[in-house]
């Protein structure tokens, strides 16, 4: 309800502290009912009401009180904007946000409150309310430069790399010595050569022509060693290619970046059966099943890693468990294949060359 007019002198001359204290408890209570999660706008619907109540009241002030409003709400947008700022330095982001939405609360055309919000929403990865925020600041100021490289980062962050070239690019061109904005052109000229090589990459692969895939995959990687895709495509490219060893490689760097990405599980357990390390295997596609316990592929995969493992140790076993007389039973029945006792036998396998092989094929050599 509507403050009654002999009430609005009391509300503007109300001090700062007081103000202020009751704006503490506010954020208190946001952030306890946030718990773990950034705030939304409705955390911030007590404060929008403090200020309807002024703004409904607005016309009936004088000019004097009006000037006091505007002075009083400049001055509590600076304290909670430093506020923000003292969170924003502390990585204290989802403070930082409720801070920042306060002040453009008291002072809605302020453009650098935009700018100092859209940073942190993009640190708190939320990169459509980054955006949004940074076309506002270009809404408001279209020659301030920062604006544009807000509006890049976030554009980035979206995978959307032509959008935040040309975002940059606006922004250079209003200032073109400005250190962050040159730093973030270069990063994405970077990310979208390094994209254009995987891309070559992906070509390649569908063509057969493997080793010209893992070059490009190759130079991918070295343009950016960020993106776990590039690792997983010259992963299973190396597998195709029998390298086995380095496909392992790359799906280990796979899971530094992306440890919650469940084919780097796949590719690292495809690269140890093929080296019959299947044990290892095991744990691999163990730790991707429990990431996602329903993965058909993973269930299948494990099966077979089992079955190969079990297979491996019979066969370890057959060969290495003594018979009664102390020989292996496979290698006693190849050397008597080879005793002179046996001299028909083994000239009946063609010759030396055949008995050898007659010989480790029974030794499984």
């Amino acid at each position: 309800s509507n403050l009654p007019p002999t009430q609005s002198t009391k509300t503007l001359v109300m001090t700062q502290s007081h103000f202020l204290q009751t704006l503490a408890f506010n954020l208190q209570t946001s952030l306890s009912s946030c718990k773990s999660s950034p705030p939304d706008d409705a955390n911030l619907i007590d404060w929008q009401q403090q200020i309807d109540q002024i703004t409904e009241i607005h016309s009936t002030l004088s000019e004097q009180e009006k000037e006091q409003w505007i002075s009083l709400s400049k001055s509590l947008s600076e304290l909670a904007k430093s506020q923000g700022n003292q969170s924003l330095s502390s990585n204290q982001n989802e403070q930082a946000v409720i801070w920042f939405s306060v002040a453009i609360l008291l002072t809605p055309e302020n453009h650098i409150l935009y700018s100092n919000r859209s940073a942190a929403f993009a640190n708190l990865r939320r990169y459509p309310e980054a955006l949004k925020d940074a076309e506002k600041v270009i809404e408001i100021d279209s020659t301030w430069a920062k604006g544009y490289s807000r509006k890049g980062l976030a554009l980035y962050f979206m995978k959307k790399y032509d959008e935040s070239l040309e975002a940059y690019q606006k922004g250079l061109s209003l200032d073109p010595t400005n250190e962050i904005t040159i730093k973030g052109l270069e990063t994405v000229q970077v990310k979208v050569k390094a994209l254009d090589a995987n891309e070559k990459g992906e070509e390649a692969v569908a063509k057969n022509k493997i080793p010209e895939a893992i070059a490009y995959f190759t130079k991918a990687i070295d343009l950016d060693a960020t993106e776990y895709l590039f690792y997983a495509n010259r992963s299973e490219a190396n597998l195709k290619n029998m390298n086995a060893v380095q496909a392992l490689a790359d799906s280990d760097e796979i899971i530094k970046l992306y440890p919650q990405w469940v084919k780097a599980y796949i590719r690292k357990g495809d690269a140890l059966m093929f080296l019959t390390r299947y044990d290892e295997a095991i744990s691999a596609l163990s730790v991707g099943l429990n990431i996602d316990p329903n993965n058909s592929v993973l269930q299948s995969k494990l099966t077979q890693a089992t079955q190969e493992a079990v297979r491996q140790r019979q066969k370890m076993q057959a060969t290495s468990t003594p018979s009664p007389t102390g020989t292996p039973p496979a290698r006693k029945e190849a050397e008597a294949a080879a005793s002179p006792e046996n001299p028909k036998e083994a000239a009946n396998k063609g010759g030396f060359g055949r008995f050898f092989t007659y010989v480790k094929d029974k030794l499984d050599l």
